[in-house]
């Protein structure tokens, strides 16, 4: 296998830039339009799904060297697998997993914001969380229950724009603790 032309020409062999794992891009492996990359990757041996942003983003060119080893294991793959592997099943999987995550996501602000609904009422005002838009990351601490906050929470009060706890504690009260 030392005769570099027996590999495809349309092959493309990556590495992570903070690990170094190398990865091998196989134009066959993909589903036409879709957000997903397919890539071999040697450290598991298999073909794992990747954001296309992530991709473009983190993986740099590999070196002569690497690009000869990865396209060794993806040969010895390729022949091993039989087929085994279908692009669709693999991607479904993975949306599957980002869709479980985003249902989480969705209902532990839903349980924050009846938090904060309880926590207004306590100090006897009204009021309503609102979704916001991730902006530079706002990164401080409840002063209630001493949690850590970030803007990935999504959440902020409509009368004092601060983040939301998952406490359900804001700005409203902070005056009164």
């Amino acid at each position: 296998m030392n005769d570099m032309k027996a590999f495809p020409s349309d092959l493309w062999v990556g590495a992570f830039i903070k690990t170094g794992a190398l990865i091998v891009f196989d134009p066959k492996l993909q589903v036409a339009e879709h957000e997903w990359v397919n890539l071999y990757s040697l450290s598991v041996n298999g073909i794992r799904p990747f954001e296309r942003s992530i991709v473009r983003e983190k993986i740099r060119r590999a070196s002569p060297s690497e690009h000869e080893q990865a396209l060794r294991a993806y040969a010895e793959w390729s022949l091993n697998d039989n087929g085994a592997f279908i692009a669709g099943e693999l991607l479904t999987q993975a949306q599957d997993e980002k869709n479980s995550a985003s249902d989480f996501l969705l209902s532990e602000q839903q349980t924050r914001i009846e938090r904060h609904k309880e926590f207004l009422e306590k100090l006897g005002m009204t009021g309503v969380a609102k979704l916001i838009e991730p902006r530079s990351n706002r990164a401080t601490h409840c002063y209630v229950c001493k949690s850590n906050l970030s803007s990935k929470s999504n959440l902020e009060c409509t009368n004092c724009s601060w983040l939301i706890c998952k406490c359900g504690a804001c700005g409203c009260g902070y005056s009164k603790y």
